[in-house]
């Protein structure tokens, strides 16, 4: 028991630690308000980092199994519809959660993401058809809440992004139906995440080069002089590296405890992180901003806990373990 508990202890503080990092990492590598814009860059260079991290992974354990078979990936399995769905989902979430990371602080980002809870809802009833109780309205409105507050306590100080709350919100439709997508996805790769993440980057890499051209954002890079920073390449490869072990620690988190337990674990990380952030970057908050923050981490842990109660069947219950597993997973790729 005594071993279980450490072991849980420690895939807690791992993943903890790891995401945090990694949200410090990209807001450094994204820049604020005033700095060229370089997000997609961003994102598209830790695409190909986990890229060639996930091959050299998946080749060497082909190597190690002697079984190079399986490491090979076949075009229609790379280009089949549920693969493709997933990939742009994935590469609109990534994008927009840079290019919010970018016009809010660290400190907001909790709150201007808030929104994945109540487009999950919305995105069960329409597409998978599912019921939804009076309670789970009743977290979303409670997320709702301390999301709306939370905008308007920002506009109070003065430091409210309108575009980057949008991105926020965009961020948030996109991790929602990436998770809902990623369901069907794995049933293409035999459920070999590995595959899965390793084909979804890949897919971004290539539909990243022309919109970073077309953006402008790669001439930016260049005339930034940001290229020619250690520091920042020190960054990226740092942040490309945590991007990928977030999928993983994600799922190992999921697999010792339970996806409810991942989200609680989740959202009281993203309270701790608030924390930092306003320490770190020596800002003043009012009360109602700090009961905004807790409006919608009460509202996540709620709708969590509330979403596992109401499962009734077997057949239910693994529909909706393996929603929450893949959102819980997506939502946190590179944040």
């Amino acid at each position: 028991m005594a071993v279980e508990i450490v072991r849980v202890a420690v895939v807690v503080l791992s993943y903890w630690t790891i995401s945090i990092t990694m949200v410090f990492a990209n807001k450094y590598l994204v820049g604020d308000k005033s700095s060229d814009d370089i997000s997609l860059f961003v994102s598209w260079v830790q695409c190909i980092a986990t890229v060639v991290l996930l091959f050299a992974f998946n080749f060497a354990r082909a190597v190690y199994t002697k079984n190079l078979e399986s490491a090979k990936i076949s075009y229609s399995t790379i280009t089949a519809r549920p693969v493709l769905q997933m990939a742009f989902c994935f590469v609109l979430m990534l994008s927009f959660n840079n290019m919010c990371l970018k016009l809010v602080g660290v400190s907001f980002y909790q709150v201007a993401r808030s929104t994945t809870i109540i487009f999950v809802v919305i995105f069960s009833v329409t597409i998978l058809k599912k019921a939804v109780s009076k309670w789970i309205v009743g977290c979303c409105c409670l997320v709702a809440t301390g999301f709306f507050l939370g905008i308007d306590q920002e506009k109070v100080m003065g430091s409210l992004s309108v575009q980057g709350v949008g991105f926020g919100v965009a961020s948030s439709v996109f991790i929602a139906l990436t998770g809902i997508f990623t369901k069907t996805a794995l049933d293409v790769f035999d459920r070999n995440e590995v595959k899965l993440t390793l084909c979804t980057n890949a897919i971004a890499i290539v539909v990243f080069i022309p919109v970073i051209l077309l953006t402008g954002q790669f001439s930016s890079a260049i005339s930034s002089g940001q290229l020619s920073d250690v520091y920042f390449w020190v960054f990226l490869s740092i942040s490309g590296i945590l991007g990928t072990l977030m999928a993983w620690i994600s799922a190992v988190q999921i697999n010792v405890t339970s996806p409810v337990t991942h989200h609680i674990s989740a959202n009281s990380k993203a309270i701790l992180q608030t924390l930092i952030a306003v320490v770190y970057y020596h800002e003043v908050k009012s009360s109602l901003w700090w009961i905004s923050v807790f409006l919608v981490v009460i509202g996540a842990c709620s709708y969590a806990i509330r979403r596992y109660h109401e499962e009734k069947t077997p057949v239910q219950a693994t529909e909706q373990i393996d929603i929450e597993k893949n959102m819980g997973r997506t939502a946190e790729w590179r944040n």
